[in-house]
């Protein structure tokens, strides 16, 4: 579902780059660079790629310290995949960047779609929770797991409206490209991890 609405997305902007409503949402929620939290600033960070990688080697690395190898290279896979994904579909619809009147566009190349930001931040954290719900002490705490994660990805993904670096419309299919992609990875962790009876085995096998 996630992906045919992104596809569906992707070929409605690469026909349509600026509608009316992205142009809309983005004057009522961009702040210009003179006004700009350093707050938004530090969380658009989380999205960060170079962030991201450094995350991803240390989840690697506690994984494989508990015991779950066959897990530890997947955090570092889905955000390189995960970059790679975005920026060549970057490439493939060439939408223009965002532009404001006096200011001008900010950036001139053409590759606003999708937030790579917003897919990453989508991909790694969600990983990141799904791992998380299979360690015993937050097995209990979906809702708080589930929640925290998806005001962190709403935050990341705001703050790329707020900066001026994105249109709406491309967190938006950031979040759906994400959401897509991590099903895929979902799936591989599942093969990955320890089967069922072995994860309530010895204490090693437990994320």
């Amino acid at each position: 579902m996630a992906l045919g609405a992104f596809v569906a997305l992707a070929l409605y902007l690469r026909a349509v780059p600026e509608p009316a409503l992205d142009r809309a949402l983005l004057d009522r929620l961009w702040e210009p660079p003179s006004g700009q939290s350093p707050l938004a600033q530090a969380l658009t960070y989380l999205g960060d790629s170079r962030l991201l990688v450094v995350l991803a080697v240390a989840l690697g690395a506690v994984l494989w310290w508990r015991g779950a190898r066959g897990l530890a290279a997947l955090p570092l896979a889905a955000v390189a995949s995960g970059a790679l994904l975005s920026y060549a579909i970057k490439l493939l619809v060439a939408r223009p960047t965002t532009w404001f009147p006096i200011w001008g566009r900010l950036t001139s190349s053409d590759d606003s779609f999708p937030s790579g930001h917003a897919t990453q931040a989508m991909v790694f954290y969600g990983l990141l929770a799904a791992l998380a719900l299979e360690w015993p002490p937050l097995a209990g705490r979906r809702r708080l797991v589930v929640g925290a994660t998806a005001v962190l990805v709403a935050l990341v993904g705001y703050t790329r409206v707020y900066l001026g670096n994105h249109w709406p419309t491309d967190v938006l299919g950031g979040w759906l490209l994400g959401w897509a992609w991590l099903g895929a990875l979902d799936a591989v962790r599942r093969r990955l991890g320890p089967e069922p009876d072995a994860a309530a085995g010895p204490k090693s096998r437990s994320l």
